[in-house]
């Protein structure tokens, strides 16, 4: 991006008005994007470059991750692991499709569960919601005790039609070949896209993400360099 813009004043190339930011803390729970002002941006959309692989790779959706805590005082005779395979049996009952993963689980007299729960369509966050409160509900009636329960959403998910203008954009600003990924996980468009400003996601062209070996080739930046500036300027024609 530095090197886009040092381009775009040096060469004087004609493009629009532009907003360039730069966000903190993404790897600890997208809190740069989630705390800037969406008001400050002037932009109609926009691109998140924070996704691995060559240059090129877009993504147009995203699903979304919750984080589910529930909290349970167990009658003696209860068994946690009963428990947890009945509580499991009920999210497999959920009509539409998640995934989950149990992330903790601990106690004796009391149990409390922490989980993960991914969902890949975006409009049914809510359906979501009910559900796991009803699954809550259910289970405070079998075993006869008490359950609370707290759905943190972690990252919203987002879908970009196949025809909006920053996919239209892209295909317009580059010869290079583009292949539209299938990656897991949150980054900064999900949350400008929940807050009004439409984002694509395109791979940033490195490597071996979040390990030492973590790399980005000379080629692969400059031509990330080049696509960031040719959609500066193709989005003035």
């Amino acid at each position: 991006m530095l090197a886009a813009m040092e381009y775009l004043v040096k060469a004087e190339v004609a493009h629009g008005p532009i907003d360039w930011i730069f966000t903190t803390e993404e790897e600890a729970g997208l809190i740069g994007s989630k705390r800037f002002p969406a008001e400050k941006i002037a932009a109609e959309f926009g691109y998140c470059l924070d996704a691995p692989g060559d240059v090129g790779g877009y993504q147009s959706y995203s699903d979304s991750l919750f984080i589910w805590t529930i909290d349970m005082d167990l009658p003696e005779t209860q068994s946690r692991a009963a428990l947890t395979k009945r509580f499991l049996q009920i999210l497999k009952a959920y009509p539409g499709k998640i995934t989950w993963q149990v992330e903790q689980f601990f106690g004796k007299a009391a149990a409390s569960f922490t989980l993960q729960v991914r969902i890949e369509t975006p409009e049914a966050v809510t359906g979501l919601s009910t559900y796991l409160h009803q699954a809550v509900t259910m289970l405070q009636q079998e075993i006869l005790g008490a359950v609370k329960s707290e759905l943190e959403i972690i990252y919203p998910g987002f879908a970009l039609e196949n025809g909006h203008p920053a996919i239209q954009l892209l295909r317009k600003s580059t010869n290079i070949p583009l292949y539209e990924m299938k990656l897991s996980g949150g980054t900064d468009a999900n949350i400008w896209n929940t807050k009004g400003k439409p984002t694509l996601l395109l791979a940033a062209g490195f490597a071996n993400m979040h390990t030492a070996e973590e790399n980005i080739s000379i080629h692969n930046l400059q031509t990330l360099a080049a696509l960031v500036c040719s959609l500066c300027t193709k989005a003035v024609d």
